[in-house]
């Protein structure tokens, strides 16, 4: 129950992204709200349980709308090389190219937001071993903190890196990250030239 003069004691201030809840103090005095339990006998007896202080804000952040920011991310850079000198790759043995990919961070980019790494059909990122076991690397800063999770989609052939907390926390964020890259046996059957591509 709120007192008399106290009937405007809880404001709600909003915003696209961060909704603030808030308990003012008035002019007329300090602001309190008790929460009452109401005990029945031959009239109604009102016991006060707690009180909470008007001056108690509290802060709740929170992005309900995720996005995909892959073109949104600067300087970027994809590479795609082969250590082997006599540019053959064999499959079936595990072989593999790395794909190293770099890149700039806008500070407008929320936690949740998302990019996508995408690969040409006749490349995966798990070669002969089960698709369903492969988990992706952790996008990382300098100090190991997470910038970004994440997960491959075996039907797409992409993965998806979601953002964290840090990039609200930090500005000026930049990313890399290397992945092997192996050919798909399933796609690619007989020896041939291939190119692959990565975005």
């Amino acid at each position: 129950m709120v007192g008399k003069n106290n009937k405007k004691l809880l404001e709600l201030k909003s915003n696209p992204i961060i909704k603030k809840w808030r308990i003012s103090r008035l002019k007329t005095g300090v602001a309190s709200i008790v929460i009452f339990s109401g005990v029945l006998l031959s009239s109604t007896i009102f016991i006060p349980l707690h009180t909470v202080s008007a001056e108690e804000t509290v802060t709740t952040t929170y992005y309900d709308q995720s996005k995909n920011v892959s073109d949104q991310l600067t300087n970027t850079s994809i590479s795609i090389s082969n250590h082997n000198k006599e540019k053959i790759i064999f499959p079936h043995n595990a072989e593999s190219l790395t794909s190293n990919y770099a890149f700039k961070v806008p500070d407008s980019v929320n936690p949740k937001d998302y990019f996508y790494i995408d690969l040409s059909k006749n490349g995966n990122f798990y070669g002969i071993t089960d698709a369903n076991s492969v988990t992706m690397p952790n996008l990382l800063a300098p100090d190991n903190s997470i910038i970004a999770t994440g997960k491959y989609d075996i039907d797409t052939n992409r993965i998806r890196y979601e953002f964290t907390d840090y990039v609200a926390e930090h500005d000026n964020v930049s990313g890399k990250i290397s992945l092997p890259i192996f050919i798909d046996p399933e796609v690619v059957t007989n020896t041939s030239y291939q190119t692959i591509t990565a975005s």
